[in-house]
């Protein structure tokens, strides 16, 4: 019979009234068990939290004494879990103000449970992006275009952690890391392909929160999203040379894991420098994003050699 306990893991910081929406729906999960931790990186608003305590009692709050960061925030609080609920298998990952539908769960316990669990396994979905009244606009990837290669992950990284669902293997492999170097999305991603034993859901189950602190989702169009886009990089807006930090992580400390075919990837973007190598990458057909316009995105950020 299938394990349904599952532990959801919640960072937070300065909450919003959000996060009582966002709860509710994770407590309403249907199919399965449901264990809440919440840790707080040392709000400074505490409302809302103070809120949590006296409406959820059953619920495992951690409050930081000082605050951590988002990165650090989150790898201690799966460093909390490995070690206070190593009896249970699955765990989940969750943002505090998104709406989860109530078969989240189930459906990433579903897939999740057909891959290799004696190993890091790792699940993913798409998401459905909503305005703050949580109407929806738009699923935030295309079907079928994420086919979780690590030449499509050197391009793009389309996980969103809040969408996750991982073993207790992952957790024990993942907190080895510096967070801070890679990221949580970043690393669990890679780290699944690489092993791969990685499953995305192309189905949205999540209602994806836009509001005036969150805008990952925000979609742009045509000429509009190329001209935010090359503004960023004239500007300098944009994170330095993001992927080739990546390449260098997984170049670092993943590489006994790469095939032959992945190990020359990640080569190439981890060492690339002048215009010849910087071609070399937009001309290889392995490594794009399979979305045309991050891709002709990425073509200007490696011309101008900030990829």
């Amino acid at each position: 019979m299938l394990n349904n306990k599952i532990v959801v893991l919640m960072t937070t910081y300065n909450p919003t009234e959000y996060i009582f929406e966002q709860i509710e729906s994770i407590l309403n999960q249907k199919g399965v068990v449901v264990e809440l931790i919440i840790r707080d990186d040392a709000s400074s608003e505490k409302k809302n939290l103070n809120k949590i305590k006296l409406m959820y009692p059953n619920i495992t709050i951690i409050e930081g004494e000082v605050n951590l960061g988002v990165a650090e925030n989150i790898k201690s609080l799966l460093m909390y879990a490995s070690k206070n609920f190593s009896d249970y298998e699955f765990f989940a990952y969750s943002d505090q103000d998104d709406v989860w539908r109530e078969n989240k769960l189930s459906a990433a316990l579903s897939s999740l449970s057909k891959l290799n669990l004696d190993k890091p396994a790792l699940y993913y979905a798409n998401l459905l992006v909503t305005d703050s009244a949580l109407k929806p606009t738009h699923e935030l990837f295309k079907k079928n275009v994420v086919k979780n290669t690590l030449g499509q992950g050197l391009a793009q990284v389309f996980l969103f952690a809040c969408t996750t669902m991982f073993n207790k293997n992952m957790i024990m492999e993942v907190v080895k890391y510096d967070f801070n170097s890679l990221g949580f999305d970043s690393l669990i991603y890679y780290i699944g392909i690489i092993n791969r034993n990685i499953v995305f859901d192309n189905n949205p189950h999540i209602l994806y929160r836009q509001h005036g602190f969150n805008v990952s989702g925000k979609k742009e169009k045509g000429l509009s999203y190329f001209i935010s886009k090359v503004f960023g990089i004239l500007a300098n807006n944009v994170e330095t040379k993001p992927m080739q930090i990546k390449a260098k992580f997984i170049e670092a400390y993943l590489s006994d894991l790469l095939t032959v075919d992945e190990r020359d990837m990640v080569k190439k973007v981890s060492n690339y420098s002048g215009m010849l190598s910087r071609l070399n990458i937009i001309f290889d057909s392995r490594i794009q994003s399979g979305y045309c316009p991050k891709d002709i995105y990425r073509w200007l950020r490696l011309l101008m050699g900030n990829y």
